[in-house]
């Protein structure tokens, strides 16, 4: 039995921790005991204990400055590497404690786990799921971040974007793995007699941020409905107070309060896509976008921004869905009513997605993957320790 101890860089849920606790309710338990540290209390503790899973937290911070146009003050970058030594210690101090045989950083904005493998000598798994500057506008405050990637055992990237971004920016070589997705929880058959809506159900899902595009959304919306299509938008999640209480004022102020409607995160799939008839897909640059292949599995067509994940997903020809220019609301809305005429040609689309999304995020291959991963790193771990 082999000790895994799973780092995530925060505790509510998001694109990340779900691909994490989908790794967790399906791991082998006869070969493996996963642990799970939490940065503090939050949503994704109730998940851990649905799964019966081993949590802990230690007070630790992520990596990355939010603001990456403000320099850092010598106090601030002491607040925080005096915290980071503290973070460090304890982690250690639990490694030790629970005989961990593997570290499994989640995410790349969180250091502490990279540097307390280096101190304990146990190996290192990074997955890289965010550009950071690119998709957030981030930077990282550590400045040796290509030094603690190039110590890990292993670095995973979850798309072919996120791993050219690395050996770019970082000269590290990574291996893409895409996330596993369990089909049962997402798919739908396609139905050929579905019933056109009388009014056309968009949907943008994940955490409600500046940089996930939800105010291009609600634009969009307004004209289509100045055009006098028929037009309604979920907007699904939780996430920033201040940027929910924007995009609320756009609605109150083009008056299309009845057309828009906020949702909270749900645990079930098929509240969130069911009934909807075209996803759209408005981030700065997904570093992969889970929400688009939840939404391939059920069928359900894409109206993507032509950055990042997006672009990989749909296809640079848009084989699989549509792409708009990011920032570009006039064409954003112009995708969206060629999908609402365009029938035919969309039914071709969301069946090649959906063969698509099952073939290449199918989390029994993932789970192989991963622990035979795992037992590649232990061995030559072992092997590198005996000699």
């Amino acid at each position: 039995m082999y000790n895994i101890l799973y780092i995530s860089h925060i505790s509510s849920i998001n694109g990340a921790p779900k691909s994490m606790l989908g790794i967790l309710e399906r791991l082998n338990k006869e070969k493996f005991h996963p642990y799970v540290l939490l940065p503090g209390h939050g949503p994704l503790e109730d998940e851990l204990k649905l799964l019966h899973i081993d949590y802990y937290i230690i007070d630790y911070k992520q990596n990355v400055r939010k603001d990456a146009t403000e320099s850092f003050s010598l106090s601030e970058c002491w607040d925080f590497y005096r915290g980071e030594m503290e973070a460090v210690c304890n982690l250690c101090k639990l490694i030790n404690s629970l005989n961990i045989d593997i570290i499994h950083t989640n995410c790349s904005t969180v250091d502490i786990g990279a540097f307390a493998a280096i101190i304990t000598k146990k190996p290192h798994v990074w997955h890289v799921r965010e550009f950071v500057e690119d998709d957030f506008g981030w930077k990282f405050i550590n400045p040796v971040m290509q030094k603690i990637l190039m110590k890990s055992s292993f670095v995973l990237s979850i798309s072919k974007a996120i791993r050219e971004i690395v050996r770019v920016r970082y000269s590290v070589k990574t291996r893409t793995m895409y996330d596993g997705i369990d089909r049962k929880e997402y798919y739908k058959a396609i139905d050929d007699n579905k019933k056109t809506n009388a009014v056309t159900k968009l949907i943008i899902a994940g955490s409600i941020l500046k940089e996930k595009g939800q105010k291009e959304a609600i634009e969009a919306v307004a004209l289509l409905l100045e055009e006098g299509y028929k037009v309604s938008l979920s907007i699904v999640g939780s996430g920033n107070k201040d940027y929910i209480c924007e995009l609320n004022s756009i609605v109150k102020e083009k008056g299309i309060e009845n057309n828009i409607q906020f949702i909270p995160f749900t645990r079930n799939p098929q509240e969130v896509w069911s009934g909807q008839d075209i996803t759209l897909v408005c981030s700065k640059c997904e570093a992969l976008g889970r929400v688009t292949i939840e939404s391939m599995l059920a069928g359900i067509p894409i109206v993507g921004s032509n950055t990042g994940g997006t672009v990989e997903l749909v296809g640079q020809n848009e084989e699989r869905g549509y792409l708009y220019e990011k920032g570009n609301v006039l064409n954003l809305k112009e995708k969206i009513k060629h999908v609402i005429l365009n029938a035919d040609e969309v039914k071709k689309k969301i069946v090649r997605a959906q063969e698509f999304a099952l073939n290449k995020f199918d989390i029994v291959n993932y789970m192989q993957s991963i622990e035979f991963l795992y037992i590649q790193i232990l061995e030559r771990h072992y092997n590198e320790t005996t000699i």
